[in-house]
C-alpha cells in the first residue's frame, strides 16, 4: 500500500514492522525512517527483582521476625539499623542460628543472625553480574539498591539466572552441601 497514504503516514521500508538490521535490542520504529530509542536495560535486575521488600529492625526478636516472614509470605526481609541496610536474613538463617544453636528465640535479635558481607546490586544491573556475585560471594539472595534505598531482593532461584553461573543451577548452596557431605 506505499504510495497510497499521504507522505507524513508513510512508514517507507519500516512498514513492514520487522524493524531493519543491525537495530539494537530496545529500539522502536516509529512513523517514518527515524528510530524512537528507549532506554530499556535487557535482562536487568528490575525485570526479576522482588520488589517492596519487607523491612524489619535489627533490635526485633527473631520469633517477631519469623512471624513477620509468615505473614507477608516472604522468605527474606532486609535488615535496617539507623535507617541504614544492615543485612539480609532469610527464613534458612532463622533456623539455623536461633533453633539449631538452641538459642532463646524471644531474645535473640535479628541483627544477631544478620549474615557478614551483606551483597547489594544496583536496579539496573544485569542479571550476568548479579549470578557472578552471588557465586562469588556464596550467597543465594541479594539486596537491590535504587539510588542508596533498598527496594528490592534477588533470589538465585529465579529461572532467568539459571546457566548464567556456575553454581547458581544448583538447587543447594555450596555450604549446605558441604555439610550434609554431598560431594
Amino acid at each position: 500500500m506505499r504510495g497510497l497514504l499521504p507522505p507524513w503516514r508513510d512508514a517507507g521500508p519500516f512498514a513492514s514492522g520487522r524493524g531493519v538490521a543491525g537495530a539494537s535490542r530496545g529500539t522502536r520504529w516509529g512513523v517514518g525512517p527515524w528510530p524512537i530509542k528507549e532506554e530499556v536495560a535487557m535482562d536487568s535486575v528490575r525485570e526479576i527483582m522482588t520488589g517492596n521488600p519487607t523491612t524489619v529492625d535489627g533490635r526485633e526478636s527473631v520469633t517477631s521476625v519469623a512471624r513477620t516472614m509468615r505473614d507477608d509470605g516472604v522468605d527474606v526481609v532486609l535488615v535496617v539499623e539507623g535507617g541504614a541496610l544492615r543485612g539480609l536474613v532469610s527464613d534458612h538463617d532463622l533456623v539455623v542460628h536461633a533453633l539449631a544453636e538452641a538459642a532463646d528465640a524471644e531474645k535473640l535479635t535479628v541483627a544477631e543472625v544478620v549474615r557478614g558481607g551483606l551483597v547489594t546490586v544496583d536496579i539496573d544491573d544485569g542479571l550476568d553480574n548479579v549470578a557472578r556475585l552471588m557465586e562469588e560471594n556464596s550467597v543465594r539472595q541479594v539486596a537491590v539498591i535504587e539510588s542508596g534505598t533498598p527496594v528490592g531482593v534477588v533470589n538465585a532461584s529465579d529461572p532467568r539466572l539459571q546457566g548464567r553461573s556456575g553454581r547458581i543451577d544448583s538447587p543447594t548452596p555450596e555450604h549446605a552441601r558441604k555439610s550434609r557431605g554431598d560431594s
